[in-house]
C-alpha cells in the first residue's frame, strides 16, 4: 500500500477487536476515542461536559470545532504536502452532529487527501446519542470520495460500493467456561418469535443452547429457566461465549441482507452458523457443511442438529479476506480506479 490510512472508528470493544490487525501497521492509525489526545485538564473536563449525552441532547454548543485539532495528530514519517498520500476512513457515527463538520476541517488542512465512508449499519439506522440521525444522502455523497456499505440492499438503493464487515484474528486469553452447541446474543427487536421458535426446535433435538436475549419486556420472557434475559453484555464477554460454542445462531433483522458481525465471527473463529440470510448461499465463503440456511424455525431438522453438535475442524479458507488489512487494500484499489 502506498497511502497512509487514518480510520476514525469506535471505542466499542467489538470494533477494537475487529480492527486490531491494523495495530501492527506503520501506515495505519485506528482512532477509537476522539478525546485520546486531549490531555489538558480543563479541556478534558469541557470535552466530557459537552459530549455528555444528557447535556448534548438538550444544549447546543457552538464551539465543537475547538476539539478538532486533537482528534488526529499526524505522526506518519512520510506524509506528503497537503496530504496527497493520506486516506481518512470514517465509520457512520462520525456523520453525526458533534463530528459532522470534521471532514471539512480535515480537508482545509489536507486538501489532497482522500475521504472514505464505511457504513457498518443500515444508512437509515445510523444513530447518535440514542437518536436516529436525519442525514442528507446527497450531502454525504459530496463529502466523500468513496462510500462503502456492508449491506447489498443499501448499495443498490444508494449506489454505495459493497464491502463485507471486517474482523481480526483473536489472540487473547481463552477463559475456562462450559462448551455449548449453539450460541446467540442479541436484541429481540422485530424477531423475538423467530428466535424463540429456533430455540424450541433446537431443544426438541437435544441441542445444548446458550441463548442471551437483550431488552425483552418481562411479560414477553419465556423459558426463563433455559434462556438468559439481560440488559446488555460486554463484547469481550460475548466473544468468550463464541469461542466456547460449536455454532452461532443468526436471525436477521427485517430488511437486512448483508453479511453481519456473526458471519465474520464464525469465519474468523472457525464456528458453524445457522442463518436465515436468504443470500448466504451466494457468498464466496459459503460451505453447506458449516452454514445451515433456514427460512423459518421449523427448517431446523434433526439431521442438521446432529451436524451442528459434531465436534470437528471448521475452516472456511476465507479469514484473510475479512481482515481490515484487506479493507485498506480494497480502498486503495478503488481510489486508484476512481
Amino acid at each position: 500500500m502506498t497511502h497512509n490510512f487514518v480510520i476514525f472508528g469506535s471505542s466499542w470493544d467489538l470494533y477494537k477487536q475487529s480492527y486490531s490487525d491494523l495495530y501492527q501497521l506503520e501506515n495505519a492509525r485506528y482512532i477509537s476515542d476522539p478525546s485520546v489526545n486531549i490531555n489538558k485538564g480543563i479541556d478534558k473536563w469541557l470535552y466530557k461536559l459537552q459530549h455528555n449525552p444528557h447535556i448534548y441532547n438538550r444544549v447546543h454548543f457552538p464551539w465543537k470545532e475547538r476539539w478538532y485539532s486533537y482528534y488526529f495528530k499526524d505522526d506518519f514519517e512520510n506524509t506528503k504536502n497537503n496530504g496527497e498520500n493520506l486516506v481518512f476512513v470514517f465509520q457512520g457515527g462520525w456523520l453525526l452532529n458533534e463530528y459532522a463538520d470534521y471532514p471539512a476541517y480535515l480537508k482545509k488542512h489536507y486538501p489532497l487527501a482522500k475521504f472514505v465512508l464505511f457504513l457498518q449499519d443500515l444508512f437509515r439506522m445510523i444513530k447518535g446519542k440514542d437518536r436516529v440521525a436525519n442525514l442528507d444522502i446527497d450531502q454525504v455523497r459530496k463529502e466523500f470520495d468513496l462510500i462503502l456499505s456492508f449491506d447489498q440492499n443499501d448499495c443498490e438503493e444508494y449506489g454505495f460500493i459493497y464491502h463485507p464487515l471486517v474482523f481480526s484474528s483473536y489472540h487473547g486469553v481463552i477463559e475456562d467456561m462450559p462448551q455449548s452447541d449453539v450460541y446467540f446474543l442479541g436484541k429481540a427487536k422485530n424477531r423475538l418469535a423467530e428466535i424463540i421458535g429456533c430455540f424450541e426446535q433446537l431443544w426438541r433435538y437435544n441441542v445444548d443452547t446458550d441463548l442471551w436475549l437483550v431488552g425483552v419486556k418481562p411479560e414477553e420472557q419465556v423459558y426463563k429457566d433455559k434462556i438468559h434475559y439481560v440488559s446488555s453484555m460486554a463484547y469481550l464477554e460475548n466473544l468468550q461465549h463464541v469461542l466456547h460454542c460449536n455454532c452461532e445462531l443468526e436471525v436477521m433483522q427485517a430488511g437486512g441482507f448483508g453479511y453481519t458481525q456473526r458471519m465474520c465471527e464464525v469465519i474468523s473463529l472457525d464456528k458453524k452458523l445457522i442463518t436465515n440470510n436468504r443470500t448466504v448461499h451466494e457468498a464466496p465463503f459459503y460451505n453447506s457443511d458449516y452454514i445451515f440456511q433456514i427460512e423459518k424455525p421449523s427448517d431446523i431438522t434433526q439431521e442438521m442438529c446432529e451436524k451442528i453438535k459434531k465436534r470437528e475442524c471448521v475452516d472456511y479458507h476465507y479469514k484473510e479476506n475479512l481482515s481490515p488489512i484487506e479493507l485498506l487494500e480494497f480502498i486503495e484499489e478503488k481510489l486508484r480506479k476512481a
